[in-house]
């Protein structure tokens, strides 16, 4: 059971961006074990700029909505401006997210989630 991009055979890289550390180390560690390579940042800022500068290449973005710097929305649109086949995942405590999303959004997750469901996600959207 290896989570490898089936295109280039590398882990599957997934970018994870909460501004609340406890609950992005625990993701961090859950999708770790599974095999995937995080990279775990606490804002919408650091996600872009680890995006746009880092020698990784994302297979997935996981992002809170609510948080302090920039909204997971505003990310995802900035993301979608970057690269727009970059698919992203959102998790929000509000189940009533009235908004439009830019394409490049696969999936809202509600809060509270099972750390399972995210790899669920992620695996669906991978085609796994």
């Amino acid at each position: 059971f290896n989570m490898s991009n089936p295109m280039t055979g590398q882990p599957i890289s997934i970018l994870l961006v909460d501004d609340i550390p406890i609950l992005l180390e625990m993701l961090k560690e859950m999708l770790t074990l599974k095999g995937y390579h995080v990279v775990a940042v606490e804002s919408g800022t650091s996600a872009y700029t680890a995006l746009t500068q880092s020698q990784t290449k994302f297979d997935i973005v996981f992002t809170d909505v609510q948080m302090p710097d920039m909204s997971g929305i505003t990310l995802a649109e900035k993301i979608y401006e970057f690269d727009p086949t970059l698919p992203v995942l959102l998790a929000t405590g509000d189940d009533d997210l009235d908004v439009s999303l830019p394409a490049n959004v696969k999936a809202v997750i509600l809060k509270p989630y099972k750390p399972k469901e995210i790899a669920q996600h992620i695996n669906n959207l991978l085609g796994g």
